[in-house]
């Protein structure tokens, strides 16, 4: 099922890129994130998805990993294809694509489970 999930989110994202570049005029992003990260190589980018991957695929991982994970694949797969990241989507000053709210809406998650689990934890060494 987490598998089924994670080709669905990164396909999603790739096609929705797919469109805005034939009917819109996107934005290609050569950093990271805000334009940090210019620099990197193809092949470290590649070799931290692998490992993000690995882990995410060993720990008990949820939705916030997963989408995670998949907005991750979802940008480097354009950096592997268009050598920058396509952004498509405008809010103020600001472009981004599917795979940034994946990104975002996964670190929240996530933080949100860290935050419940340490809650617990606290909660019943009171008990």
């Amino acid at each position: 099922m987490k598998l089924k999930l994670f080709i669905l989110f990164v396909a999603s994202d790739q096609i929705l890129k797919l469109l805005a570049i034939k009917f819109f005029q996107p934005v290609f992003n050569t950093g990271i994130a805000f334009g940090f990260g210019e620099n990197i190589p193809r092949l470290i980018i590649l070799i931290v998805f692998i490992l993000l991957s690995l882990w995410v695929y060993k720990s008990k991982s949820g939705l916030g990993e997963m989408l995670l994970l998949a907005g991750g694949a979802g940008n480097i797969l354009d950096r592997l294809i268009y050598g920058k990241i396509v952004d498509w989507i405008r809010f103020g000053n600001l472009w981004f694509n599917l795979a940034d709210g994946y990104i975002a809406v996964g670190v929240t998650l996530i933080i949100i489970k860290i935050i419940f689990i340490r809650t617990l934890k606290h909660e019943n060494m009171r008990a």
